[in-house]
């Protein structure tokens, strides 16, 4: 019987290694567009739900959670706007461009 147990014990843990790698991966790739840190919050939790990561109550909890952070005056951090940095060059001489 132990080994029947330690074989399930060794399954288990395969299939617990391979879910975190897949949720790892799955995180990795994850974004959003959301420009509030809020919005990201909730839109990452009802997709690790809608992925099956996490059951629905996750979802509520943590809507429940964030809101009473808000309630009790939490300054959330701001989600940084992407930028492009132009490059522009006098005539071509790049040696000019970190003088501006």
């Amino acid at each position: 019987i132990k080994k029947h147990v330690d074989h399930n014990e060794h399954e288990l843990e395969k299939e617990f290694s391979w879910k975190i790698d897949k949720l790892v991966e799955y995180l990795t790739q994850w974004s959003s567009t959301e420009t509030s840190f809020i919005k990201r919050v909730k839109q990452l939790f009802i997709s690790l739900y809608e992925y099956g990561y996490i059951e629905l109550i996750d979802v509520h909890l943590i809507q429940l959670w964030l809101e009473e952070l808000h309630l009790i005056g939490y300054t959330f951090p701001e989600i940084p706007l992407k930028y492009t940095l132009i490059v522009r060059t006098f005539a071509g001489h790049l040696d000019r461009m970190n003088t501006w």
